[in-house]
């Protein structure tokens, strides 16, 4: 019944999830929205500028193929964090571009990128704004003219080629920077518009630097053309080398962007994929759940009244304690010197009889004070005053006879004795398998919360593999493989009612290794498996093959 609670519970959860992002994610009307049959060209679709990946007319999409799809380099990155700078100006052959609005750089990034250049980089850049500072340093001058008009040719040798600026599919007036070089010599112009270089190329040290005004030359509407592929050719495909580094960050905005030298930064993990409300949702979900599921387990587990615990008996638990310690952790030795110190503390505390010093009468005053016979404490005192090396069976025999004497001396009494035949012994399931289970189901949990950042609705649907995850691993931890004491044998399956056997009932146990066989009177054998036994539980488990064997044994005789 329980277990099926905890399927209707993870069920339901799982449905709760799904309405949620399918209703927070469906698209809203609205009064006024335009019907489905547009025209080839509206205002939306204009107002984008730049990004690799945008498909509009004022995208760099088909400029991202064309840089990647040739051979001009082997590998193109894309540097978003300006720290990478440093490292990646180190390369004396590679080649840095810039294709924005604004180019900017701080005064060591540029002294550090024009010696990377000297050394034989190449920096290619196209841009409205520069930053004055950077364009005196590259050029030896800052001012820059504009010619202003809707069509421009551009003379290149003996060829022309002709651009024009559109909006909308309209081609309308704008400006088209160029280069004033009254005052300055030592370049070469790849193209000239009226008389003024439209873009430049000039040796710096060992390296090249090309120069370019007009980033809207680039854009897709202008490269679909077979003059927009000219003037790409003549411009930034006429550079080449094995690394290729787009200094993204390089795009500043003042109005927007902090300064890169400020040492106080506030950036927060979380801020990008908050803006996505699939993610937010889920993860919203997601704590709601998490916080609901341990309210609800902890008040399950806790007790509504404090239960005072009871005082240790200290000669009835403390052979127990000790025995079920060191059988755990192989070492009987230890163990057995344990149980004898203790033997001889409880001697000499109850019976004032020291049989350390008393050697040759102290087996005969134990057996007048205990009410004992003679031959059953000389058997008990060989055991205890063993030399030789102790084995696993030789402690479960003298554990059994501790046991023996301390209840026939009424050193424990008999309601001692029933709280010790009913105390149970568990065997466990390792931690192995449960611990992959939960890392997988963190790892599936992970794996949904970046598709749906990326608003791919088919991550939700990894939440019910992490779900079973987490179940199954939950109930491997808290669900033992069997419980046994003098007087029952539980088993624990994963799933499932638990299953309860006499002992009285059992009369052979085996280990094949892969699980244990039980035979039981007037019913058929039952299998446990033991593949997730903990490692630390097997002496305990022998010793509960070894105590029914016996006991079926004697019952044969």
């Amino acid at each position: 019944m329980r277990g099926n609670r905890l399927v209707i519970l993870a069920g339901s959860l799982i449905l709760f999830v799904v309405i949620v992002v399918l209703v927070l994610n469906a698209p809203a009307k609205e009064e006024g929205d335009q019907p489905k049959n547009k025209d080839a060209y509206f205002s939306n679709k204009w107002v984008e500028r730049y990004g690799w990946e945008n498909l509009h007319p004022n995208g760099l999409y088909v400029f991202n193929e064309l840089v990647n799809k040739s051979k001009q380099f082997e590998e193109v990155y894309y540097v978003k964090n300006y720290r990478l700078l440093d490292s990646l100006l180190q390369e004396d052959s590679a080649a840095f571009a810039f294709i924005g609005d604004n180019f900017y750089l701080t005064n060591d990034e540029i002294s550090a990128l024009m010696a990377s250049v000297g050394r034989g980089s190449q920096l290619f850049y196209s841009c409205d704004v520069m930053d004055y500072n950077l364009h005196g340093q590259l050029l030896s001058f800052s001012d820059y003219k504009y010619v202003y008009d809707k069509e421009v040719v551009l003379q290149k040798d003996t060829s022309q080629i002709r651009l024009a600026r559109r909006v909308e599919g309209d081609t309308v007036y704008s400006k088209w920077n160029v280069f004033d070089t009254t005052n300055f010599f030592g370049f070469t112009s790849q193209l000239s518009l009226k008389g003024y270089p439209f873009s430049i190329e000039m040796n710096y040290g060992v390296g090249k630097i090309f120069g370019h005004l007009n980033p809207e030359s680039f854009f897709n509407y202008q490269l679909k053309t077979a003059e927009g592929f000219k003037h790409y050719q003549a411009t930034f495909g006429k550079m080449k080398a094995k690394k290729l580094y787009f200094l993204e960050f390089a795009n500043y905005d003042p109005e927007i962007e902090p300064d890169r030298n400020s040492e106080e930064e506030n950036e927060s993990l979380f801020k990008p994929l908050l803006k996505y409300p699939s993610f937010k949702w889920a993860l919203f979900t997601f704590i709601i759940g998490f916080i609901a599921f341990m309210l609800f387990r902890s008040k399950r587990e806790r007790p509504i009244i404090r239960i005072r615990d009871e005082k240790q008996l200290s000669t009835l638990s403390y052979v127990d304690t000790i025995a079920g310690i060191y059988f755990d952790r192989k070492q009987p030795e230890d163990a057995y010197k344990m149980m004898k110190a203790n033997f001889y503390v409880n001697v000499q505390k109850y019976f004032y009889l020291d049989l350390k010093n008393e050697k040759e009468k102290g087996n005969v005053l134990l057996s007048e004070k205990a009410n004992m016979p003679l031959a059953e404490v000389d058997y008990l005192l060989s055991l205890v005053e063993s030399k030789k090396e102790i084995s696993f069976q030789d402690l479960e025999t003298l554990n059994n006879e501790l046991r023996k004497f301390y209840l026939q001396s009424e050193i424990w009494k008999e309601e001692e004795q029933a709280k010790i035949e009913e105390s149970y012994h568990t065997l466990n399931r390792g931690l192995f398998t449960p611990s992959l289970l939960m890392v997988f189901g963190a790892l599936d949990i992970a794996a949904s919360f970046m598709l749906l950042t990326y608003s791919v609705g088919g991550g939700i649907l990894l939440w019910p593999t992490a779900i079973m995850s987490f179940v199954w691993a939950n109930r491997m931890l808290t669900r033992p493989i069997m419980r046994y004491n003098a007087f029952e044998i539980i088993l624990y399956p994963l799933f499932g009612k638990e299953v309860k056997l006499k002992m009285e009932d059992v009369y052979q146990a085996k280990n094949t290794g892969k699980g244990l066989v039980l035979k039981v009177i007037d019913q058929e054998d039952v299998e446990v498996s033991l593949l997730h036994l903990d490692k630390r539980n097997i002496k305990l488990l022998e010793s509960l093959v070894f105590q029914i064997n016996n006991k079926g044994n004697d019952r044969r005789k």
